[in-house]
């Protein structure tokens, strides 16, 4: 199978990362996407949809995404989801099944990690699952490369009978450059299998996985326009991926380069070759020290994170700074930098759900968020009540873990807040836990009138849910509404047992 990726059109098209990611999927012939809502996942799934009229379907979770594409590829489809790093985690345990099961159409993973934070609660590492999960992982550098990487994921993956994950950094996804486009290709259909993938079909697989991610390391140490070589300056040679070719280019263009587009697996021999060509050898990668850490493994000295952080996100100015604490002097950045003030997190303006945060503050309570735009209410101009965001679904169990620890309801001012979209991610198990255990809990739901019905899903009803796990306190609001909230937030805080207030309002977009 030839995995060239030369464009035959003349056409080009001035793309973000995430609109290459879509429009490598539609030249690769994808006919399905899916995956849960949250930034820059949204963008790329929903310009997927309306620029090419595929099929996207939004998901309660990453995991049920990862298993509605493995049915899709299992009846022929070629299929893409798109996951943010926090949405590995909960995907881990079928993306892990579907290595040892094979693929029959292409299965790609489109995992965005997100140094800095920009749109996430933290900053792991997605190579890492990557290689735990024995799945091939692909790094683009910028949105050229997004594109093409797309296309040959899909190739690999039905080469070797393996999903195959293209990684980006939010960073990249906001980044725009001129792409290159070319024909979508006709047929991304395949048969579908005869049977449906067994248990008994497993036992065998691991040993068929490690021989393929054997021979994907071969192919990339000769995939010179996929892990390609840059001689510059033997006196300094720099190992990178992703986006930070881009910074360490900037700053040092005389320097020899080798940048790694298949980041698992390795490719050894062509590290061992470069290493052999330059005197000082550095690996410059945001977040963990993934290539640095293997490359040491092998034997070779490099120089890494004991000069460039762990942490963030890195710039021309930081890579600068690292390589001149080294000796290395390096390009005198020419650029007028304005100052801009960092923008505060805050909510779109005209939120309906405004109201609810004011009774929080005016009631000085202490409110336990999992992840969403709802975060916003830990700033201004919600200064007076105690809020805290921890993680997709969290807010009840770790209300209700409070409340254990007071053992105690009358001065109870602990609320759980989440959204509606986050209750049916992984709430609801919070929710049957409380209840089956007889706990304490106040919980807020936020209903967005609009969002949940939205792209062609079925609205939920979020009363019939709760009323069939056995919540028998239940108040239904209007988030507008300051009275209303305040008279139920009165009524239930008091209470042992567990209560409910559905906020209703519709979306500011």
């Amino acid at each position: 199978m030839s995995f060239e990726m030369s464009a035959t059109m003349n056409t080009t098209a001035f793309l973000s990362g995430s609109e290459a990611i879509s429009r490598g999927a539609y030249e690769a012939g994808v006919k399905f996407g899916c995956g849960f809502y949250g930034t820059p996942v949204t963008d790329i799934l929903t310009h997927f949809q309306k620029e090419y009229e595929r099929n996207v379907q939004w998901t309660p979770n990453e995991k049920v995404a990862v298993e509605v594409a493995y049915g899709t590829i299992t009846g022929g489809v070629r299929s893409m989801v798109v996951l943010k790093n926090s949405g590995i985690n909960n995907a881990s345990e079928p993306l892990v099944s579907a290595a040892y099961h094979g693929v029959n159409a292409g299965l790609v993973i489109v995992a965005i990690d997100d140094p800095g934070m920009l749109t996430s609660s933290n900053e792991q590492d997605t190579r890492h699952f990557a290689r735990s999960a024995k799945l091939p992982l692909l790094a683009p550098s910028d949105p050229q490369e997004a594109l093409d990487f797309v296309k040959l994921a899909f190739k690999m993956s039905e080469q070797y009978n393996l999903p195959v994950v293209v990684r980006l950094t939010s960073r990249l996804c906001f980044t725009r450059s001129v792409c290159r486009l070319d024909e979508p290709l006709t047929n991304g259909i395949k048969s579908p299998l005869d049977e449906i993938p067994r248990l008994s079909d497993r036992s065998k697989r691991h040993g068929e996985i490690e021989k393929q991610l054997a021979a994907i390391g071969s192919f990339g140490n000769k995939a010179f326009d996929i892990n390609t070589i840059d001689v510059g300056s033997p006196d300094v040679g720099i190992i990178t991926s992703g986006i930070s070719y881009a910074y360490a280019k900037e700053v040092l263009p005389e320097a020899s380069y080798l940048k790694i587009g298949i980041i698992h697996p390795l490719p050894q021999q062509l590290i061992t070759y470069f290493a052999g060509l330059v005197q000082r050898l550095y690996v410059i990668e945001e977040l963990d020290p993934f290539i640095e850490e293997q490359i040491r493994a092998m034997g070779i000295k490099v120089i890494g994170k004991e000069v460039f952080p762990h942490t963030g996100e890195l710039n021309p100015d930081i890579v600068a700074k690292g390589l001149e604490a080294e000796g290395v002097k390096s390009e005198e950045l020419q650029r007028d930098i304005i100052e801009l003030p960092v923008k505060q997190d805050a909510s779109c303006a005209g939120c309906q759900h405004q109201g609810l945060m004011n009774v929080f503050t005016k009631l000085g309570l202490h409110v336990v968020g999992d992840i969403g735009c709802y975060a916003a209410g830990e700033t201004p101009p919600n200064p007076d009540h105690e809020m805290g965001c921890f993680c997709i679904g969290a807010s009840m169990s770790i209300a209700y873990g409070i409340s254990l620890a007071q053992n105690s309801h009358a001065d109870n001012k602990t609320v759980a807040l989440l959204s509606g979209s986050t209750f049916l991610h992984s709430g609801l198990q919070s929710l049957s836990n409380i209840v089956s255990n007889k706990g304490t809990a106040t919980v807020c739901i936020l209903a967005h009138e609009g969002s949940e019905s939205d792209n062609g899903t079925k609205k939920i009803d979020f009363e019939q849910i709760c009323r069939g796990l056995g919540i028998e306190s239940l108040h239904k609001v209007d988030s507008t509404d300051e009275a209303a909230i305040e008279r139920a937030l009165g009524e239930e805080l008091p209470k042992p047992g567990v209560s409910v207030i559905i906020a209703s309002a519709h979306s500011a977009d």
